[in-house]
């Protein structure tokens, strides 16, 4: 099944993809501010009190990155962290018709009459 679209099971967003942007948002952040304030990746874990490595992994996405360490990030850059949410916009193509979600018990769902494994008619 395409991952973009909701399971039927719980009719909600795969949230592993939503969390994976949100980190490399995060992340983005954290590189922009290290940026703008001049200071090197070894400064910054000087400042966090942290080895090197911490910082490369912050950044890399291997490490599970808290809203708490993100702050401590950004401030030793002379920054503070701005969280805010935007709805959820697949960028779909616009349809005739509306959907309607059936299950015929050979795929895993079909949308519109669309099979959404091949997407396909």
């Amino acid at each position: 099944m395409n991952p973009w679209l909701t399971s039927k099971q719980d009719s909600v967003p795969d949230v592993d993809v939503l969390e994976e942007a949100a980190l490399a948002m995060a992340q983005a952040v954290i590189q922009n501010a290290i940026n703008r304030s001049g200071i090197s990746r070894a400064e910054l874990a000087r400042r966090l009190k942290r080895q090197r490595s911490f910082v490369s992994r912050m950044l890399s996405g291997d490490h599970n990155l808290t809203v708490k360490t993100m702050a401590r990030a950004l401030a030793a850059c002379g920054e503070e962290v701005r969280l805010g949410s935007e709805r959820i916009n697949w960028n779909w193509p616009q349809l005739e018709h509306p959907l309607v979600v059936i299950d015929d018990g050979k795929s895993d769902c079909l949308i519109a009459g669309w099979d959404v494994n091949t997407m396909a008619a």
